[in-house]
């Protein structure tokens, strides 16, 4: 470990805890923690040097830790008006024990005096998920967004993926052909510091998700808005290395809190739980996988392990977002590709000709109109539904016309 680069012959045995972290931030953090961990870090320093700072390390015993957490959680935070969370204590603890462990391997200490010398206070919270009507309620929701939100959020229920790790793909990612998203890039906003694209939180997180047919629908009418804006603010085409969510004209991608404050924003509005958050659609997905049947261990695989643990089902939250039916508002399960297309052909208006009108021949045709000539499902939308047009093989005539995915537009309210 870099500690170990340190003198060991010469060290100064009777250097204070404030001195060694100084050091600590100059000489071996910088080789070992990535910018939005060392920034965290520095704000967990802040809170334990005006009390701890003057101790020489050797003096450093397991009672002055324990009675520092014990005052820092009597402390009221400037933001929130309420005591610091027992989260923020245990950031504190982390932090001195990763310190102390850098100092007694660099010669400094025989041992780290704070091993063990944190215990949680209180009952650990319940991490926050979405129950299934909740969700419901979510999706309808994201429906009323631009298709921007609406797409980054549903892809996030739909596979699991960290807030970062959605914000770092790219168009190229994406293989059309199998259905499949390589997740292989996070994104770290530092207050103080350029947006940082980096590799994913753990070797691990390197991993492939798969999607459904509704939702490589509802990519592909996001790729050709995102195409429309490239070329018409941009003045180029949209490349494979542009990122999905990026910003407007600029070759970077969107912060993860820009989508944080919105969804906090989307909660309020509709009424919805303001307890949750972006993350918490990650356990909402996980809770639905297991729900669906799958064991907690497989699950977890999926999540942070795939290529040991096989790929995720293409249709792991049953896509509640495009397969709901509307009137019984409960999820459809399609889990093989043929039960999806009976489905969709379930849900299509029946055709009231079954013959021409005009010469009286039985023999027709399906034809399709599509470029401007679409239905929008959105007020302020730039792409919409292909028109369906049945039309008669010996004449030509135009007997019907429908859109060919009428479930995909809102109810009326």
């Amino acid at each position: 470990r870099e500690c170990r680069s340190l003198p060991q012959e010469e060290v100064d045995r009777s250097i204070t805890l404030a001195k060694y972290t100084e050091l600590w931030l100059r000489e071996i953090a910088p080789g070992k923690l990535a910018k939005s961990t060392l920034a965290r870090d520095r704000q967990d320093i802040d809170r334990f040097l005006p009390i701890l700072g003057h101790y020489k390390l050797a003096e450093l015993r397991p009672e002055h830790f324990r009675n520092f957490y014990a005052d820092l959680r009597k402390v009221i935070s400037l933001e929130t008006g309420r005591p610091l969370s027992e989260h923020t204590v245990e950031g504190v603890h982390a932090t001195l024990c990763t310190i102390l462990s850098d100092a007694m391997e660099g010669g400094f200490l025989n041992h780290n005096p704070a091993w063990r010398t944190y215990r949680y206070a209180g009952r650990k919270k319940e991490k926050k998920i979405a129950d299934p009507e909740t969700l419901q309620r979510i999706i309808a929701a994201l429906e009323e967004e631009s298709l921007k939100y609406e797409t980054y959020f549903k892809l996030i229920i739909a596979t699991g993926m960290r807030r970062g790790e959605c914000c770092g793909l790219q168009w190229g990612d994406i293989n059309w052909h199998e259905r499949s998203i390589h997740i292989q890039r996070n994104v770290v906003k530092v207050t103080g510091e350029d947006i940082i694209v980096k590799e994913t939180k753990t070797v691990a997180g390197d991993r492939y998700v798969y999607f459904s047919l509704e939702m490589e629908s509802l990519l592909k009418e996001f790729q050709q808005e995102c195409a429309w804006e490239t070329e018409a603010y941009d003045g180029r085409e949209l490349e494979d290395t542009d990122y999905i969510f990026r910003r407007h004209g600029d070759r970077l991608p969107m912060t993860p809190s820009t989508f944080t404050w919105r969804f906090k924003l989307i909660l309020k509005k509709h009424g919805l739980p303001t307890a949750l958050n972006v993350h918490s659609l990650r356990h909402t997905n996980a809770s639905l996988l297991i729900a669906g049947g799958a064991d907690v261990a497989t699950v977890a695989g999926w999540l942070h392990h795939p290529p040991s643990h096989g790929p995720i089902p293409h249709d792991p939250l049953l896509h509640l977002a495009v397969e709901t039916d509307l009137e019984e508002a409960r999820p459809v399960r399609c889990r093989k590709r043929g039960d999806l297309i009976k489905y969709r052909e379930k849900k299509q208006p029946q055709i009231p000709v079954t013959h021409c009108s005009w010469c009286g021949s039985y023999d027709l045709g399906i034809g399709w109109q599509q470029n401007e000539a679409i239905v929008t499902f959105r007020r302020n939308g730039l792409l919409g539904n292909r028109l369906k047009y049945v039309i008669c093989r010996n004449c030509g005539a135009v007997l019907y016309q429908c859109v060919a995915e009428p479930w995909r537009f809102p109810q009326v309210e």
